[in-house]
């Protein structure tokens, strides 16, 4: 009930999600489409106008068939004498085709991959189709193919259905382009690409760095006692002390609070994480999205450039200025200035000057990006702005 009463079904006002889904896998899945469907989602009005809850539907949905579309692709063949099905003058041409082939990739991936009961997945797909405008031939059809996917076996009406044992027959290789898995296999063997195949079936985790600066900052508003101590406005030197200190407190405190994994490289693995900026953390800047191996070259260059932030260097010595070519997002570019924002607090205490990174976009739309997310974590100065 849940699914067709908040519209998934196909009913009520506007767009249904399962109809922007459709709509968004027959442009992002077009032949000839280079972009993909991540592209299409995000140019797509009616995605941005659904609440949080449909729309993390919708991108899983969408995620999820375009991951699988080769053995999608594969079952659906199965079951139908021509698929995809053939564009026709009287049935909206290549278009319409396209739409329709949609509709059934999105409901076999709601049957075999997402767990969706049979009677929502069909029904709300069926019912995409006839919203999208296609005729009566055409939703009938996919109301056809997709309920002998639900089916069993008429013998027994227990076991896999249809659907899975179609699905037991294909692998996920079948989902990468022949060429890459002949690349793969040539390399490393057959066994491997299999098994980079599989690695890339599974939904992505998301990954964060924490910004201590800011954590600490964000500790010491919440500190009870010896609040007047830990007033960061006043003294900043206390907070890298504090972040010294509580180094290990923060990633466990954070672990625990975004039900992630503390990785060994000082990341957080969230697995099942939902909408990034509903997390605790996300609006008030205490971390930032980066891949666990997008965060070690920043890490590495500043292990290497530890003794020159050390107060107890050479002066010429200290570090002045990092340069971060191509920017944005900006996950570096915050690694690199949230640690130079910690040395500085330690540099005051002898009157040495820490550092600043100069952060390099070129593309304005990127850079406004960047901007937003270094204010975000209080990194970024005021004036800061990307160019008009």
């Amino acid at each position: 009930l849940g699914f067709l009463v908040s519209g998934r079904g196909g009913g009520g006002g506007g767009a249904s999600p399962r109809m922007i889904a459709a709509e968004v896998l027959a442009k992002g899945l077009a032949p000839g489409r280079t972009r993909g469907c991540e592209a299409a989602l995000s140019g797509h009005a009616g995605y941005a106008a659904l609440d949080q809850r449909d729309r993390s539907f919708v991108k899983r949905a969408v995620a999820t068939t375009e991951r699988r579309v080769g053995q999608i692709d594969s079952v659906l063949s199965s079951f139908m004498d021509e698929y995809p099905p053939r564009p026709r003058k009287d049935a909206g041409g290549p278009a319409m085709a396209l739409k329709v082939a949609s509709s059934l990739r999105l409901g076999a991936a709601e049957l075999l991959f997402l767990g969706t009961p049979p009677h929502a997945a069909v029904s709300g797909a069926v019912g995409a189709l006839r919203a999208m405008g296609a005729p009566e031939p055409m939703t009938k059809l996919a109301n056809a193919v997709l309920r002998n996917l639900c089916k069993q076996s008429e013998a027994t009406r227990q076991g896999p259905t249809k659907g899975e044992a179609a699905l037991a027959g294909t692998r996920p290789l079948d989902n990468v382009h022949p060429n890459q898995v002949a690349a793969w296999a040539a390399s490393w063997g057959p066994e491997v690409a299999s098994k980079i195949a599989s690695q890339m079936m599974e939904p992505p985790a998301l990954d964060l760095t924490l910004c201590k600066s800011k954590c600490i900052e964000l500790l010491a508003k919440d500190c009870a006692e010896g609040a007047d101590r830990l007033d960061l406005s006043a003294k900043e030197g206390d907070a890298a002390q504090l972040a010294d200190h509580f180094a290990d407190h923060l990633v466990g405190h954070w672990a625990k609070l975004l039900n992630a994994t503390a990785l060994p490289t000082g990341s957080l693995r969230c697995e099942s994480a939902g909408a990034v900026d509903r997390l605790p953390g996300f609006a008030d800047g205490a971390w930032f999205v980066q891949d666990a191996s997008a965060a070690l070259p920043a890490a590495v260059l500043l292990q290497s450039l530890q003794s020159l932030q050390s107060p107890e260097g050479p002066e010429d010595r200290q570090v002045e200025v990092l340069v971060d070519m191509c920017a944005a997002p900006g996950g570096k570019t915050a690694q690199l200035a949230d640690a130079l924002k910690m040395a500085t607090c330690r540099a005051q205490g002898g009157g040495a000057q820490g550092g600043r990174v100069v952060a390099v976009e070129v593309d304005p739309r990127r850079a406004k990006r960047l901007v937003g997310n270094l204010r975000r974590l209080g990194l970024a100065p005021p004036e800061a702005a990307p160019p008009e």
